[in-house]
């Protein structure tokens, strides 16, 4: 379900994307990504208000994203995990809120990546 007010990227269709880090033979670290799961989720970019609130807390956040709470996306984090939709990408920021506290919903609060 999407929320009212949000739209859906024309095919409907987000991508979950996960890091794997690792250390290499060389002292440094690996950053694979792979693709964890697609889901339907509603954007919303912040409006003004929102986006100067979340500076006023040091954060950079230009988009709202919403989509059904289930046991993969309960456990995305923005250290671990970005999405694609289309060709725009999205850096979550934190983890996201259950916001009715009855796990039908989560959202994320993210930056556009440029």
């Amino acid at each position: 379900m999407i929320p009212s007010g949000q739209l859906k990227h024309p095919d409907g269709i987000l991508t979950i994307v996960k890091h794997t880090y690792a250390d290499t033979d060389n002292g440094g670290f690996s950053d694979t990504q792979s693709t964890l799961t697609t889901r339907n989720a509603g954007i919303r970019p912040m409006s003004a208000e929102e986006v100067l609130e979340a500076k006023q807390i040091g954060e950079q956040v230009t988009h709202t994203i919403t989509m059904r709470y289930d046991s993969v996306t309960s456990t995305v984090t923005g250290k671990n995990h970005h999405f694609v939709l289309g060709s725009r990408t999205f850096e979550i920021v934190g983890s996201g809120m259950d916001t009715d506290e009855r796990h039908r919903q989560i959202e994320f609060k993210c930056r556009e990546r440029k």
